[in-house]
Order: structure tokens, then sequence, then C-alpha cells
């Protein structure tokens, strides 16, 4: 984490909260692990703020060798990183911040006082929550969360009031997941303060429940939301923590879409033909009827053993949730239709030779009715939605991993 002299622990208490511009930059992601629920990532993070002047020119001699270490700074730590390998700091003095910036109404740094920043460089494995009901369709949200150890009404984090200053991802560098993710190469950043120009004097107002509802001397802003509306939250919640204080998050959101087709092709084709072969032993007829129901049962329950098998092959990639997945859904689906098949053969068996036609004929129009109907119903219904993702803010077709978008970035 980022270390602060025991100096600022024992005096720091501003009277109002120091706005952090903070804004990332994506270098690698991999081994995304569904099972562990966890992913690796080399990021670089950039934190700026206001120097506190009379902190500044105490530690910052004649010669201009700045004291870094005994200067003020965010406290920042990673929140959800479970191994890390790295964490470097490098301090700087922001030329671009330093300078008066004019955004629409908003005025940053109006009077041109120095602002401090400090590029971390970041290499670790960090732990997720992954929804899977859409598995192996899903679109997973990966989380980077850097929390400041200051209070949350001590700080703010803020976005990058320059244009073309926003959090990207090396799309150059971070292939590794290009056959088995789509990545957004805009990632969400979900801070307190949205971009308005009245934030500059606004006042806060907590809800006792969920806290974080920012409003203005007119009444809330129009582009602001609460905070339960919001992906995840921007603080830490006080009520689990020891101290019973809340902290500052500055969290970033990297939307990933899995490319299904490994899993089409190696578990959802075989499972289709497997149980649409089991609809063979309606139409096979023996020459002595006293073996219809031995030769019918074979097949089906041979086939029936094969898809059991499948199950469990599939069972190693996701992790044991308490919640169907899609593909579980699909396989348990053609578990119910082969055994109605078993019934079926079980009923044929059992009429007459003369009702035993009528028998086949019902099956075989309920299979294609119940099998074949709702792949096209899925198909029909489930997978144009599938096709199109809302991705660097536009919607469009994902094709391959190569998509990029219009935005004019430029690199921390």
């Amino acid at each position: 984490m980022m270390q602060v002299s025991k100096e600022w622990l024992d005096t720091f208490n501003p009277e109002k909260p120091i706005d952090v511009v903070a804004r990332y930059e994506i270098h690698h992601i991999s081994n995304v692990d569904t099972v562990r629920q966890t992913f690796e990532c080399d990021f670089a993070v950039e934190v700026s703020w206001e120097a506190l002047e009379d902190d500044f020119k105490k530690n910052t001699p004649k010669n201009g060798d700045i004291d870094w270490e005994s200067l003020w700074n965010p406290r920042l730590v990673c929140r959800n990183a479970s191994t890390l390998k790295s964490f470097e700091s490098y301090y700087r003095v922001s030329k671009t911040l330093s300078q008066p910036l004019q955004k629409g109404n908003y005025n940053h740094n109006p009077e041109g006082n120095t602002w401090l920043s400090c590029r971390i460089e970041v290499s670790g494995i960090f732990t997720v929550k992954m929804s899977l009901k859409e598995f192996p369709f899903d679109e997973q949200n990966l989380r980077i969360i850097m929390r400041s150890m200051w209070r949350h009404d001590w700080i703010r984090f803020r976005p990058h009031p320059k244009e073309g200053y926003k959090s990207i991802i090396n799309m150059q560098y971070a292939s590794s997941l290009s056959n088995e993710f789509d990545i957004d190469p805009i990632p969400d950043l979900h801070f307190e303060l949205k971009e308005c120009e009245k934030h500059v004097g606004s006042t806060r107002s907590w809800s006792k429940e969920r806290g974080g509802l920012v409003k203005h001397n007119n009444g809330e802003c129009a582009v602001c939301t609460k905070v339960d509306k919001w992906p995840f939250p921007n603080h830490t919640d006080s009520r689990h923590a020891g101290s019973g204080k809340s902290y500052p998050l500055a969290p970033l959101s990297i939307s990933i879409i899995r490319k299904g087709s490994y899993y089409l092709w190696n578990v959802v084709f075989p499972a289709f033909l497997i149980t649409t072969a089991s609809a063979v032993s309606m139409v096979t007829n023996p020459e002595d009827p006293k073996e219809l129901l031995d030769q019918r049962m074979s097949i089906t329950l041979t086939l029936l053993l094969t898809l059991v098998a499948v199950k469990f092959v599939v069972a190693n990639d996701i992790p044991n949730v308490s919640y169907l997945t899609w593909l579980d859904t699909y396989i348990l689906w053609g578990f119910v239709v082969i055994t109605l098949v078993v019934v079926q053969n079980v009923i044929a068996s059992l009429v007459s030779d003369s009702l035993r036609g009528v028998v086949d004929k019902i099956g075989l129009i309920a299979f294609a009715v119940l099998w074949i109907g709702s792949h096209i119903l899925a198909f029909l219904i489930y997978f144009p939605k599938r096709r199109t993702r809302k991705l660097g803010g536009e919607r469009y077709v994902v094709t391959d991993f190569g998509t990029s978008t219009d935005v004019e970035i430029t690199p921390i």
C-alpha cells in the first residue's frame, strides 16, 4: 500500500473532502478461473491530487528534490487482491492537472495550484464473484477495487477532467484471453462524483442503510444516482468494519463476454446428437415381438448413460453453484427427453401389434415437438439477444477480438 508518515496519521483531519483524480491502464489480463472465481491482471493506476500547500513547501527544498515519503497521499490498497506479486509507486508533479482546465461548465484548478500524481504498477491475482446462470454464454465483470485508507468523508474519487484521459485496456497485450473471451476496450469506473460542475460545492446526505447520496443546494443532481443503482458501492459499508468507519473506493469494472463455441461443439452438440439418437429406438421393430422391449431399452439406456458421462465431464469446468447454469439446464432437458422415450418404449411393448404403430407415431411427433421445437425456440428467442453486446458505449454485433472503438485515448 501507499505509505505516509506517522505525523499525517495523527494530524490529518481536513475541513472538506480532498478530490483525488484516478484512472487505470490495464496491461494484461489472463487466467480467468471460473471455478476459483479469480483472474490475474497487470495494471497501472494513476491517482492525482492537489498538493497541500504548506506540506508541499515544507518538503520541497531549494534544489527541487521533493521528499515524497513525507508528503500526503491517498494511501491506496488493493481491496480484492488475493495475491499481490508487485505494488510499486512512482511519484511526480502532474503538469496536466497543475494547469487550469475548462470542460463545459466545469472549471478545474482555476488558480493553477500544483497537483501531484502517483503511478502505481500492480500485478497480482484478484477475486471476483461470477454469475454463471448463462454459462457458457455468460458476461462477467472483472473488478479491480482500489481503496483509500483515509475515511470516506476525507477524500473522494473523481474521473480525469481532460478529454482523452480515460481508463483503457491495452488490447494489444491483453490478447491472451482472445480464444475464450471478448473484452470491452473501455472499462467502467464507478466513482462517487460524476462529471458535473456543481459537485464543487456539493454537500453530502447519507441514508442510514445505504449511504452515498450526493445532493446540491438546489436539490438532487440529475447526473447523480443512488449507490444501490450502481453495479457495486463506491465506499465500504461501515456496518462491516470493526472501527465503524467507511472508506472510499475507486472500483474498475472490465466487461468480458465468453465465447461459447468450445462448449457448443464439445458439449452441447454431442449432447444434442445423443438425445436425438434416442428417437431411433421408437422405430426399432425386431422380428420377434418378445425382444421389442429389450432392443429398444438397450439403445435408450446406453444413450442415457452416455449423456451422464457428458454431465460429469462438464462438472469439472464450472464451480459447485446452488443454481442451474444454462448448460446444466440443457443437459437436464436431454435427460428428461430420453426418460420420456424410455416411457414410450415401455408403453409400446405393452400394447397390441395393431396399436404399436400409432404409439410410435405419437412418440415421434411428441419427441419432435419437445426436443427439436425447444431448439428452434431457443434459437429464435435466446441467441439473438446474446449476439449483441454493449461494449465501448455502443451496441454492435460481436464478431472477433479485434473490435475497436472511435474513442481517442491518451495512455498513462
